[in-house]
């Protein structure tokens, strides 16, 4: 046990191309349906392209920027902070706030300052197992996550501070698509994702990555680690936070598959692991 922390160092390597890499691909992949969404121009095809959509960017607007508050994105320091142009604010908030609110999940896990434990409370997941079905999918299918999320951005997340970046980012967006006559495009390819689809994939990890667990956190190794930077691995970021996401399966077989008891293979099998009624509280 006491040369974990030595045989982590091995697996915290960070590296310039990497980062650059995922950011890229992801942003090529959004442009690439949005492109899609633009050529075919009908609602049907719209709403298909939100959960695709909405997928990647949680792969950016979480999985990325959680990464980047970690200052495991990039190698060098300011790349992270600089990146919340690209990776936080097009999501409605700052980096440093999120890095702000990220680090007390960290330091205070499962406590009353962690602001999941109040979410929790909020979506009703103390109340009866009964619900938990209608949390986990209806409530995120019908677009109520979506709620949530814009509520919190506005009101709990960003901080005066990051406002004038907020306005000026929006500002230029909306300037540019009124300029080009696209605004109707950015509706419906961005900010539908956005406040939709994107919160239900939000709204799963976060459930999934603490709720009624045995050891506090729950891993999840299934296929959407490939499209989320392998923001399932979450027992193993907690105990080891320095180590960037592509190192992260890796060090869970070599440093934690023998202790981690909560693992999970995908969504059904994480709501599985929600309704054992053994641990609920």
């Amino acid at each position: 046990m006491n040369e974990s922390p030595i045989a982590a160092k091995h697996f915290v390597v960070r590296s310039n191309a990497r980062g650059l890499l995922a950011v890229a691909q992801d942003w090529l992949l959004i442009a690439t349906l949005i492109s899609i969404g633009v050529y075919f121009d009908h609602w049907i095809v719209f709403l298909l392209l939100a959960w695709p959509i909405g997928l990647l960017q949680f792969a950016i607007g979480e999985a990325l920027t959680h990464e980047a508050s970690h200052y495991n994105l990039f190698r060098t320091r300011r790349w992270n902070d600089w990146g919340e142009w690209v990776l936080s604010l097009p999501f409605l908030f700052s980096l440093s706030d999120y890095r702000k609110e990220h680090r007390l999940h960290h330091t205070k896990i499962g406590e009353l300052e962690d602001h999941l434990v109040a979410d929790y409370r909020a979506r009703g997941l103390f109340n009866t197992p009964l619900r938990l079905l209608w949390i986990w999918l209806g409530q995120p299918m019908l677009g109520i996550a979506g709620l949530h999320y814009l509520r919190s951005v506005f009101f709990e997340l960003s901080s005066l501070r990051s406002a004038t970046k907020l306005v000026v980012f929006w500002g230029t967006l909306f300037s540019l698509c009124i300029a080009t006559g696209s605004i109707w495009y950015l509706f419906w390819l961005w900010i539908l994702p956005l406040s939709w689809t994107y919160p239900a994939f939000l709204w799963w990890s976060e459930i999934r990555d603490h709720f009624n667990t045995k050891c506090g956190t729950r891993t999840d190794t299934g296929w959407l680690n490939y499209w989320t930077h392998n923001n399932g691995y979450h027992y193993v970021h907690h105990k080891y936070p320095t180590i960037p996401w592509y190192r992260l399966p890796e060090a869970h077989r070599a440093l934690c598959a023998g202790e981690a008891e909560d693992v999970c293979h995908g969504l059904c099998d994480a709501y599985r692991q929600l309704t054992r009624k053994e641990e609920l509280a």
